[in-house]
C-alpha cells in the first residue's frame, strides 16, 4: 500500500489540538517532543506515520494499514499477523523523565499470534539482554488484565492489574508516565497501578520503539520484524511523547479533548466503490436493466436463463436466480461493463453474498467469476489473461490472476462445506504490487495460499503490472480458458467492486447494509361465491407483505391462472405489483374453481396463499346480486368489481348504498325481472373471534326491523322491498350498531322460482374512537391513572361488539420542545409507545381475531396507565380495518413532575483561609473555597424510581433564591470550640446549572457565603474549622411541591454537607511592645500578632495581610505623657503613622517611629478601636479593660521611654495564665 503524504494538514491539526490540550492545562503541561497522529490516507507505507512535533517519523511495517475508524480521524490497523509500527530511537527520546500516551483498541482479547510471553503487546521498547537498563514494555492479557515491565540493568519491575480492565471492541487512553523515581499506568486518566521502585528514566534505552509487537528477543539497538512476537491485533492511535509526567488532571484533560476536523481517507474519489448491484430493480425486460447503484452507471445485463427471485427470504431483496448450466455456448451469467484494469486497477476488492443449490462439496466445479481476456483462439497463448474466483468440487476457492508477463499466482483456500441453500459474504480483495491476496467468508478471514509452483516460479519474478483483462461477469465463465464450464447455481445478492482493498471492518460494514427490504408472504384471492352468467365475477389477485394483508408487496411478481381472465389464452404468466384484479366469465351455468399457480419465487414452499370462499364461484342464469354502490348500468360492472363479496360501513349508519338486484340472463344481457313492492327473505348472521381466535357467532343488536339473532346460524326473515323497473333496491331502512361482520343474503320468489343471492359479507366499524383519561394537573410521572378508549358509531352510539383490527398508536411528546428523551406511556397492560413521534406501535393482531388488545363490552379501561417522564405528552389510535381506516381524537395527558429528587454532593465543600491564605482569625469572615463551594447535583426520579430526563429548562421547577438561603439553610458548629457561628454575608442566589443536558439532572451551588465565630472575650486555643451545611427540605422542595425523600415515598428530607473544614480559627489581638533607649536616637514601638494556641500567646508569623494602616493626626493613635516623666515630650511629636500590612506577624520599623526627643521624657501610645474604623480592630482587638466585653473602649497601648533606662518600679509582676 502507499500512503498519501498530508504532512501540512496534518502538523496544522496536531498541533491544534496540542494548542488546544495545552490552554486547557491548570498547571503546566511538560513539552511535547513526539505527536504521530496517525492521519494519512493510505496507499502504501514508506517512513511516513508523519512526527508532526520532531519530524521523527515512524514506518508501518508487515501490513500495517490506515483506517478511518480512528479516535481522532484515521488510525493504526494492526493485523495481528506481523504488522507494527516502528518508532526508531532518537536522543529526545531517552528522557530520565517523560510520559507514552496512545489510544488502542483490542479486536479478541483471545487472539494469540506467535506467542513467545503469551498475551497480545501493545508496545516494546526491549532486547534479549537487559543492557544498560530502561526496557519498557507494555501487554494484555486474554482476560483483559493489563501489565507494564520496566527493567534496570540489573532486575525487572512490574505493574499488574485486575482482570477485565480491558474488553475487546472499545477505544481505551493509555498512558504511562516515569519522573525517575516512580512508574505509573494509566488508562482512561485513571491511575490502576504504580510502581514506586521503578524509576522508568530512557536514558540508557537505544532501542526502537515498536507499537504491536514483543521486542524481547531482538539484538541491542536494532529491532527486526523477524525478532518481534506476540502481536497485537486491533487499532492504535494519536500516540504522543512528552519530555516529563503528566498528572491525573492533564491525561483527563488530554483523554476528554474534542476531535479535530479531518478529512476522512473514504473522501478521497481515487478510493471508491466502483459498482454495485442490489438487484432492486422493478424488471428486467432489457439489457443493462440490472441497476448499478453506486451512481457510477456500470448498468449490467444478464445472459441465459437468470432471472429475478421474488423476495420471500433473501438476504437483501431481489436476488438474481442462476440456474445450473454446463453448456459453454450458453452460459448464465451476469455481464457488466466493469473494464477490470481501466474502471478497477491493480488493487480492489469484490465482494456478493452467494447462496448454492447444493452444498459447496457435492458438485462440479463451479466459477463465482471471471474476467478473462481472450486475445488469441490458442487457449495457451502468453496474450490471454485470466482473472477469476472458482468454488471447486472440493469446497475450495481458488483464485487466479496474471501480470502483464504472463506470470501466474493461484491461491487456494482450505476446503468449506457450507450446506445448500446457505447464504455466505463471499470477499477477494487483491493487490498487484503487495502480491497480497485476502479471503473473507462472512466477514472473517481465512486461510489463502499461494500455489508452490506459483512461488517458485513467479513470486520473485511478478512485476506488479495488471494486464489486461476482459468485463468482469459473475456466476459464469465467458470462456473455457482456465476457468470451470459450469455456472455458480444458486443465488447472488448485493454485488460489489470497490477500487482498493476493503478492511474486514469496512467488509463487515457491507454486510450490514443486507437489509431484507419487502419480502413477499403470499397471495390473497378475493372472489365472490357466485356471478351470473350475464355479467362477469369480478376476482382480485393481492401480493402480500404479511399475514393480514394490511400491505401489499411493492415488487413485480408473476402469477398463473385457470380459467383465463379476461379471455385471453390459456397458460398465460401475469405480472403485477401490489394487486391484479380481472373479469372471470362464463356464459353456462355452473361452478368455476380457479387454479392459482405463483411464478419465479425463491422459496415457492413458504408461501402463505389464502382464497375467499374455496376458489370456487357458482355462475347461474338468474338470480338475485347485492352489491356496494350503484352501477352505471347492469351490463357494467366497474363500480361492483369489489363489492358483490364484501364491504365495509359504519356502524348504526343506514345502509343506502347497500344495492339488490334481480336480473336474469338475456342472450348476454343483464335484464329486470320483477318491479315493485315484493317480499324479500332476507338472511343475516354476525360473527366475531375471541383472543383465542375462536369463532364467536350471534349479533347483540338487531339488523333493522328484523329479529335480533343471537343464534350461531343465519336467521332468516322476510320484509317487504321495492325494487324500481331496473329491477333494484337498497337496504337503506335497515341499520346494524354494532361493530361486527355480518353476512347477508336474499331469496325472492319470482313466479314460482326461487333465486338466491350471493352473500355479500359487511364489516361494520367504529365512525370514531374516544380516548380519555383522568390525569390530574401535575400529576406524578409513574404513578396510575385510568385510561379509557371506546369505539362509537353513528349518532356516538355505543358498540358492544366492538374490538379493534389493527391498533396503530401514536404519541408525541408536547412538552418540553426540544431534546432528545421524549418518555415512555404505558396505556394498557403489556403495552408502552414511547413519545418520540418518529415512532409509532402497532398493536400485534391476526386477520381473524384482530388486535390482541382485547376489549370489553366494545371499551377497553386500564386503571394502571403511567408516563414515565416529566412534561406532557399527547396520543391518538388509527384502527385499520380492511375497508376503512378509523382515528380516535388527540388525547393530551399532563403536566406530569417528578415524584422525588435525589440529591448528591459533587465534591466536598471546604472553606479558604481568610487571612495570608494561612489561617482565619476568630471573628473573621472566611468563605467557601473558590471552585468547592457547596454544590449538590439534583437528579430527578418517577414513582417507579427511574431517572426523569425531561425535568429539564422550562420543567425545572427547583430554582431557589438567596432569601432561601438566608432562612433554609443552616451552619451548625461541629468543633470543639464552643464557639457560636453566624452567617456573615447576605447569600446572593445559588447558581441552577447543567439543567439543559436533558438528563434529569441539575446541579445547584451556593454563591457569596460567608461564615465567621463569634469572639467572645476569653481567648480559646487554635482550632480548626468544622461546619454541617444544612440544607432544610424546603429548600430543596419546587414549586410543584415535589422534594427531596432519602427514601421515597416517606416524605421530605433535609441534606447536609457534614464536617465541612479548610481553615484555622486562631484567637488574634494585635500587640504592641515598649520602646526605650537614649533621647538622641530614634525609637519605634513593635506591633505584633499574635494568637492563642497551647494556652498561651505566640506570635502569628502567618500574618502576612493585617492592614495597620493609621495615623496620629486622625486620631486613631493618641499620645500621653508618662506619669513621672522628666519631661513632657507630647508636643514633639504630631504625626506619628503606620503604614501597609504586619509581616510574617509583625510592624516594620518605620512604624509607630519617634524621632529622636533629644530630652528625657516618655509617653504612652494608645491605639484607638474606634476611630476611623481601623482594619486590625475587625477581628484582633482584645478584652484589654478586662470588662468582660470586646468593644471600642478596649485599646492596646504601649510606652516610649527616651533616657537612660531605669529599671522598673520595685514590684511584683503577675503573669498572665489562662486556664
Amino acid at each position: 500500500m502507499q500512503f498519501t503524504r498530508m504532512l501540512l494538514p496534518l502538523f496544522g491539526l496536531g498541533l491544534g489540538l496540542v494548542s488546544a490540550i495545552l490552554s486547557a492545562q491548570t498547571t503546566p503541561m511538560p513539552n511535547l517532543i513526539g505527536h504521530w497522529p496517525m492521519d494519512i490516507c493510505s496507499t502504501e507505507f514508506d517512513n511516513n506515520i508523519i512526527d508532526v512535533i520532531s519530524e521523527h517519523h515512524a514506518i508501518g511495517k508487515i501490513g500495517t494499514a490506515i483506517e478511518n475508524e480512528g479516535q481522532y480521524c484515521q488510525s493504526g490497523r494492526l493485523n495481528g499477523n506481523g504488522a507494527h509500527i516502528y518508532i526508531p530511537d532518537a536522543p529526545h527520546l531517552r528522557g530520565a523523565q517523560g510520559a507514552l500516551t496512545f489510544w488502542f483498541k483490542v479486536d479478541d482479547l483471545a487472539f494469540t499470534s506467535d506467542a513467545m510471553q503469551g498475551g497480545q503487546y501493545l508496545y516494546s521498547r526491549d532486547s534479549l539482554d537487559k543492557d544498560l537498563g530502561g526496557h519498557l514494555t507494555s501487554w494484555l492479557n486474554n482476560d483483559g488484565s493489563l501489565h507494564l515491565r520496566y527493567q534496570t540493568n540489573a532486575q525487572d519491575y512490574f505493574i499488574h492489574t485486575d482482570d477485565q480492565i480491558i474488553v475487546a471492541g472499545q477505544w481505551y487512553f493509555y498512558a504511562v508516565t516515569w519522573d525517575n523515581v516512580t512508574t505509573k499506568l494509566y488508562i482512561n486518566g485513571e491511575l490502576i497501578g504504580e510502581n514506586a521502585q521503578s524509576t522508568g528514566s530512557q536514558e540508557n534505552n537505544p532501542e526502537p520503539m515498536v507499537f504491536g509487537g514483543n521486542a524481547r528477543r531482538s539484538s541491542q539497538a536494532e529491532t527486526t520484524p523477524d525478532d518481534l512476537r506476540d502481536f497485537f491485533k486491533g487499532n492504535i492511535d494519536d500516540i504522543r511523547w512528552y519530555d516529563g509526567p503528566i498528572g491525573p488532571t492533564g491525561l483527563v484533560e488530554l483523554k476528554t479533548a474534542q476531535q479535530y476536523e479531518c478529512s476522512a481517507c473514504g473522501d478521497d474519489s481515487s478510493r471508491s466503490l466502483v459498482a454495485e448491484y442490489r438487484f432492486s430493480d422493478r424488471s428486467w425486460a432489457n439489457p443493462g436493466d440490472i441497476q448499478d447503484s453506486s451512481g457510477n452507471a456500470y448498468h449490467a445485463s444478464l445472459s441465459g436463463e437468470t432471472r429475478l427471485l421474488t423476495p420471500v427470504n433473501n438476504m437483501s431483496c431481489g436476488t438474481l436466480d442462476i440456474p445450473p448450466n454446463t453448456n459453454q455456448e450458453t452460459p448464465d451469467f451476469v455481464d457488466t461493463p466493469i473494464d477490470l484494469e481501466q474502471d478497477v486497477g491493480p488493487e480492489g476488492t469484490i465482494s456478493f453474498w452467494f447462496k448454492s443449490n447444493s452444498g459447496w462439496q457435492d458438485e462440479r466445479d463451479r466459477t463465482l467469476f471471471d474476467a478473462v481476456q481472450i486475445s488469441q483462439e490458442t487457449t495457451k497463448d502468453a496474450r490471454n489473461k485470466y482473472f477469476y474466483l472458482m468454488l471447486k468440487e472440493n469446497g475450495r476457492l481458488q483464485f487466479g490472476y496474471e501480470d502483464s508477463q504472463d506470470r501466474d499466482i493461484r491461491y487456494d483456500s482450505n476446503p468449506f462445506d457450507f450446506p445448500e441453500f446457505t447464504w455466505v459474504h463471499v470477499t477477494i480483495t487483491y493487490n498487484y504490487t503487495s502480491k497480497i491476496v485476502q479471503l473473507f467468508l462472512n466477514g472473517v478471514q481465512h486461510t489463502f495460499t499461494i500455489r508452490a509452483s506459483d512461488f517458485n516460479q513467479n513470486w520473485e519474478r511478478w512485476n506488479g503490472i495488471m494486464p489486461d483483462y476482459g468485463n468482469l461477469a459473475l456466476a459464469d465463465n465467458r470462456t473455457d480458458y482456465i476457468t470451470a464450464s459450469s455456472s455458480a447455481n444458486g443465488r447472488y445478492d448485493d454485488i460489489r467492486v470497490y477500487n482498493f482493498e476493503q478492511s474486514a471492518e469496512e467488509i463487515k460494514a457491507d454486510m450490514a447494509k443486507a437489509e431484507p427490504c419487502a419480502v413477499l408472504y403470499g397471495y390473497q384471492i378475493e372472489h365472490p361465491d357466485q356471478a351470473l352468467t350475464c355479467d362477469s365475477a369480478p376476482v382480485t389477485v393481492k401480493a402480500c407483505k404479511n399475514e393480514q394483508c394490511s400491505e401489499l408487496y411493492e415488487h413485480p411478481v408473476q402469477v398463473s391462472l385457470s380459467p383465463s381472465p379476461n379471455g385471453d389464452p390459456a397458460g398465460q404468466v401475469y405480472e403485477f405489483t401490489g394487486e391484479f384484479t380481472f373479469d372471470l366469465v362464463s356464459r353456462s351455468p355452473g361452478t368455476k374453481d380457479l387454479v392459482f399457480t405463483p411464478m419465479y419465487h425463491a422459496k415457492e414452499d413458504e408461501l402463505v396463499n389464502t382464497c375467499e370462499n374455496g376458489c370456487a364461484i357458482e355462475f347461474v342464469n338468474a338470480g338475485l346480486q347485492i352489491y356496494a354502490d350503484q352501477a352505471p348500468q347492469f351490463s357494467s360492472n366497474e363500480a361492483l368489481r369489489r363489492h358483490i363479496f364484501a364491504t365495509g360501513h359504519i356502524a348504526g349508519a343506514a345502509m343506502s348504498h347497500i344495492k339488490m338486484r334481480a336480473v336474469r340472463d338475456n342472450n348476454g344481457v343483464c335484464e329486470a325481472i320483477i318491479e315493485g313492492t315484493q317480499p324479500v327473505e332476507l338472511g343475516y348472521a354476525c360473527h366475531q373471534y375471541d383472543a383465542l381466535g375462536q369463532t364467536v357467532k350471534g349479533c347483540k343488536v338487531p339488523f333493522g326491523n328484523l329479529p335480533l339473532n343471537t343464534n350461531a346460524t343465519t336467521i332468516n326473515a322476510t320484509t317487504n322491498m321495492v325494487f324500481d323497473e331496473e329491477a333494484q333496491t337498497h337496504f337503506g331502512d335497515f341499520a346494524l350498531p354494532d361493530a361486527t361482520n355480518m353476512s347477508l343474503n336474499a331469496t325472492l320468489n319470482v313466479d314460482g322460482a326461487v333465486l338466491q343471492s350471493n352473500t355479500l359479507q359487511v364489516e361494520f366499524t367504529p365512525k370514531g374512537i374516544q380516548l380519555s383519561h383522568d390525569v390530574t394537573h401535575n400529576h406524578v410521572a409513574g404513578t396510575p391513572f385510568n385510561f379509557s378508549i371506546i369505539g362509537y358509531g353513528e349518532n356516538n352510539i355505543e358498540l358492544p361488539s366492538y374490538n379493534p383490527q389493527r391498533l396503530e398508536v401514536y404519541a408525541n411528546r408536547v412538552a418540553p420542545t426540544t431534546g432528545t428523551a421524549f418518555g415512555n406511556l404505558t396505556f394498557a397492560q403489556d403495552y408502552i409507545i414511547s413519545a418520540d413521534p418518529s415512532f409509532n406501535l402497532v398493536i400485534p393482531s391476526t386477520p381473524l381475531y384482530g388486535s390482541d388488545l382485547r376489549f370489553t363490552n366494545g371499551q377497553y379501561e386500564y386503571d394502571g396507565a403511567y408516563f414515565s417522564d416529566a412534561g406532557v405528552v399527547e396520543i391518538y389510535m388509527i384502527d385499520r380495518h380492511t375497508y376503512r381506516s378509523v382515528q380516535s381524537n388527540t388525547l393530551q395527558f399532563g403536566p406530569f413532575i417528578p415524584a422525588y429528587f435525589d440529591v448528591q454532593t459533587v465534591y466536598s465543600p471546604a472553606f479558604t483561609d481568610a487571612s495570608s491564605g494561612a489561617f482565619t482569625y476568630v471573628g473573621q469572615p472566611f468563605f467557601f473555597d473558590l471552585g468547592v463551594e457547596p454544590q449538590i447535583e439534583v437528579t430527578a426520579f418517577n414513582a417507579l424510581n427511574q431517572i426523569v430526563p425531561n425535568y429539564d429548562g422550562t420543567q425545572w421547577q427547583l430554582n431557589p433564591t438567596g432569601t432561601q438561603v438566608q432562612s433554609q439553610v443552616s451552619y451548625i458548629d461541629q468543633s470543639s470550640s464552643g464557639l457560636n457561628l453566624m452567617l456573615a454575608t447576605t447569600p446572593a442566589d445559588p447558581t441552577v446549572s447543567g439543567i439543559s443536558n436533558h438528563d434529569g439532572k441539575g446541579t445547584i451551588t451556593l454563591n457569596n457565603i460567608a461564615l465567621q465565630y463569634v469572639k467572645p472575650a476569653l481567648p480559646v486555643n487554635a482550632f480548626d474549622s468544622d461546619v454541617d451545611v444544612v440544607l432544610d427540605a424546603d429548600f430543596l422542595t419546587d414549586t410543584n411541591g415535589t422534594c427531596y425523600q432519602v427514601n421515597y415515598p416517606n416524605g421530605c428530607s433535609a441534606f447536609t454537607f457534614s464536617n465541612v473544614t479548610g481553615t484555622e480559627q486562631r484567637y488574634g489581638r494585635l500587640y504592641l511592645d515598649n520602646a526605650f533607649g537614649p533621647e538622641d536616637q530614634s525609637l519605634y514601638i513593635p506591633m505584633y500578632a499574635q494568637y492563642f494556641i497551647g494556652n498561651n500567646w505566640t506570635k502569628n508569623i502567618d500574618d502576612n495581610s493585617t492592614n495597620i494602616s493609621m495615623a496620629q493626626s486622625l486620631g486613631q493613635i493618641t499620645l500621653t505623657s508618662l506619669a513621672g516623666s522628666e519631661n513632657d515630650i507630647t508636643a514633639s511629636y504630631t504625626a506619628i503613622q503606620s503604614t501597609g500590612f504586619l509581616a510574617s506577624g509583625q510592624s516594620d520599623p518605620n512604624d509607630l517611629r519617634f524621632p529622636a526627643a533629644n530630652i528625657r521624657g516618655g509617653l504612652q501610645v494608645t491605639l484607638s478601636a474606634l476611630v476611623g474604623s481601623p482594619a486590625w480592630a475587625e477581628h484582633l482587638n482584645y478584652d484589654w479593660n478586662g470588662d468582660g466585653v470586646i468593644n471600642g473602649l478596649d485599646m492596646p497601648s504601649a510606652s516610649v521611654n527616651f533616657g537612660l533606662f531605669r529599671g522598673n518600679d520595685r514590684k511584683i509582676n503577675i503573669r498572665e495564665v489562662l486556664e
